[in-house]
């Protein structure tokens, strides 16, 4: 990996854990937002997978 894909990767991560601190969001509004905030598309994959590992993106406990 290269280390500027890695800062990349380090700012999105760290955006997500800002937008999921004050509520819960669906796996879409993620995206939406990290596309908003212009990060590669790879960047984007792996942050949201990131998230869904650690179960902080479900889309069905969001729905509830």
């Amino acid at each position: 990996m290269l280390p500027a894909e890695n800062k990349e990767e380090d700012r999105a991560r760290n955006y997500v854990w800002r937008l999921i601190k004050g509520r819960l969001r669906s796996e879409q509004e993620i995206k939406q937002k990290l596309n908003f905030k212009k990060y590669a598309p790879p960047v984007i994959v792996k942050t949201v997978s990131y998230f869904k590992g650690l179960d902080y993106i479900n889309d069905v406990e969001f729905a509830n």
